[in-house]
């Protein structure tokens, strides 16, 4: 009898492995990548003094701050 199923049976590949999502996890997987996917626009350089308040208001308001980082260099010799 057992011969006679695995004769007829047909495997469903690697789709048996594919993992069962429940709604919450797909709405919240979709929440990430749009966040992910956010496109921050450039800022305008700031000065030595600027960065130092920005950072010392964050730290007395115990907030958090983000860093953009130059992506050019440009050295003037």
């Amino acid at each position: 009898m057992l011969n006679k199923f695995n004769e007829t049976y047909q495997d469903r590949g690697t789709i048996k492995w594919m993992g069962m999502y429940l709604s919450e996890h797909t709405a919240s997987l979709e929440a990430e990548k749009k966040k992910l996917l956010k496109v921050v626009p450039v800022k305008p350089r700031m000065s030595s003094e600027d960065i130092e308040k920005v950072i010392d208001t964050a730290i007395l308001r115990s907030s958090l701050v983000a860093i953009q980082i130059e992506d050019k260099v440009h050295i003037i010799v």
